[in-house]
């Protein structure tokens, strides 16, 4: 009865005796393998690593041109002359800079795996790399660190990762919103060039004082300061990067030599035979329009001399083809012509169509717009005047007989703080429409005589029948001469129909 669980027993310890002997045979074999051998093996490990985290970096999924016809350059890679380039760069580079077979085997990728992923990045440069440049030059921070778009993204804004990093500098949510990122139905920053430009500065300033080494700062841009500090210790409190490479995680190791790769071939690529198919735009060729409403890409492509699909290239940042016209979100990049044409028909634009494309409880609203609008019954226009320099509320409501409380609602403006070039609506008499509509064509002196010739005017007309009246004197103000005839500045003011407290030397005022 207990033959058969004795047979198992046996069995088993027959089986694991077996797999112990044949672990201290395979592990003595494994310490006989010589160093060379070891290192060629490692080699071929990181160059599969190497390729799979290449995979993994967004420039492989970008779509190839499909009108590029183009055969593959016959591409080869002299080491001498790859070697005196990077001498070069070194020499010219703020960031450290370095080659070893890591970066040479992101060479190959860069220049002959994958030659129509490269021609598309270079021809996607001329858009972002000058704004890139600008930005960074203007933060102090070395011009090199441009080449972080190419290997984050492949200069493509809308450009989307597996772990959900998006845009061109490849920004997660949370990290996005730490550096002011708006996020929301109809806006995503991330995919802004210059918002997420501004956010990636801010973000490398903070790697930089945190450890005071480019290469250590860019490998913390992929993984995060807390691995880079962990492999810190590791290595010994060691903060050169060929030292804690091995500690650090498996895809940053080859995010730093795809830098140096990105370097190189920015520079270089027309030595190896790749150059742009075509460049559409630059960023020179661009300007930007501020928009008073809200308007879709439909609007903005029927009325202006541009497609929908260059207005989704030109702005990202609008995942819906729909500007909610709520700052900052109320900015539209656009060709230099279609510029122009907005500013001669942007009334047109908004009402293309509005009630298709526009229904105000899509609106993402702020603050700033949930204010109530006023606008004055019929028997009033709509005049259109444009801030010049030296000008403010205060002139500019006298100047169109109105209030600055006025034209704060009419324009859902929350402070007196305009700019020039800015556009306000005022609301003006329909019988004096052409009076109003020939003030924004005059200069701040022709403005300021107008007042003093409306102030005679006045003065005239009621010299001869008023007896209950008070001729305003230079120093004059609305408080004194309402203590002096015992009324409030607002009785006051209601009995002469007045909208500010502005007063002229010559103007007659009712006092009974």
């Amino acid at each position: 009865m207990r033959f058969p669980y004795m047979k198992n027993f046996i069995v088993r310890f027959l089986i694991a005796a077996c797999l112990w002997m044949s672990g201290i045979v395979m592990h003595s074999k494994a310490q006989q393998v010589p160093d060379d051998v070891c290192a060629a093996a490692e080699m071929i490990d990181e160059g599969y690593e190497i390729y799979k985290n290449w995979e993994r970096l967004r420039v492989i999924r970008i779509r190839p041109n499909p009108l590029n016809d183009r055969t593959p350059a016959n591409v080869s890679l002299d080491s001498a002359l790859i070697v005196k380039r990077f001498d070069t760069l070194r020499r010219l580079s703020e960031v450290p800079v370095y080659l070893d077979y890591r970066v040479f085997r992101f060479l190959e990728v860069y220049l002959i795996d994958n030659q129509d992923k490269t021609v598309g990045i270079l021809s996607r440069a001329p858009l972002y790399i000058p704004m890139i440049e600008e930005m960074l030059d203007r933060h102090g921070l070395p011009i090199e660190l441009k080449y972080m778009a190419v290997i984050e993204s492949a200069l493509t804004p809308t450009a989307r990762s597996r772990s959900g990093a998006v845009g061109l500098w490849q920004f997660m949510y949370y990290t996005g919103r730490l550096y002011g990122l708006q996020i929301n139905t109809f806006v995503d920053e991330r995919r802004d060039p210059v918002r997420s430009t501004e956010a990636a500065i801010r973000y490398m300033k903070d790697l930089y004082a945190m450890f005071d080494n480019w290469l250590l700062a860019i490998a913390a841009y992929n993984c995060g300061p807390g691995n880079v500090r962990k492999a810190i210790r590791r290595a010994g409190t060691s903060t050169d990067f060929n030292k804690i490479y091995y500690y650090l995680p498996r895809e940053t190791r080859g995010y730093v030599p795809a830098f140096m790769a990105a370097m190189y071939v920015m520079n270089y690529a027309d030595r190896h035979g790749l150059f742009p198919d075509s460049v559409q735009w630059t960023w020179a060729d661009l300007d930007t329009v501020h928009l008073d409403s809200p308007v879709h890409f439909a609007s903005l492509a029927a009325r202006l001399p541009v497609n929908k699909e260059t207005l989704r290239a030109l702005n990202p940042v609008y995942r819906r083809d729909y500007v909610p016209a709520v700052p900052p979100h109320h900015v539209v990049t656009l060709p230099y012509a279609a510029a122009a044409a907005f500013i001669e028909r942007e009334d047109s634009v908004y009402a293309y169509q509005r009630r298709t494309y526009y229904q105000p409880q899509q609106g993402v609203v702020s603050a700033a717009t949930a204010r109530a609008s006023y606008a004055p019954a019929s028997g009033y226009r709509v005049v259109y005047y444009r801030v010049k320099e030296g000008d403010n509320l205060g002139y500019i409501a006298d100047w169109f007989d109105c209030t600055v409380r006025s034209l704060q609602r009419w324009n859902r403006l929350r402070g007196h703080r305009i700019r020039t070039g800015q556009r306000l609506k005022i609301y003006v008499p329909r019988r004096r429409y052409q009076y109003y509509a020939a003030i924004n064509a005059m200069t701040f002196e022709e403005k300021q005589r107008l007042l003093n010739v409306h102030a005679t005017r006045r003065t005239s007309s009621r010299k001869s029948n008023c007896k209950n009246c008070y001729t305003v004197r230079p120093g004059d103000t609305l408080w004194e001469i309402a203590n002096r005839y015992n009324l409030s500045v607002r009785q006051l003011k209601k009995m002469n129909k007045l909208y500010s407290n502005r007063l002229h030397p010559g103007q007659v005022l009712r006092v009974r």
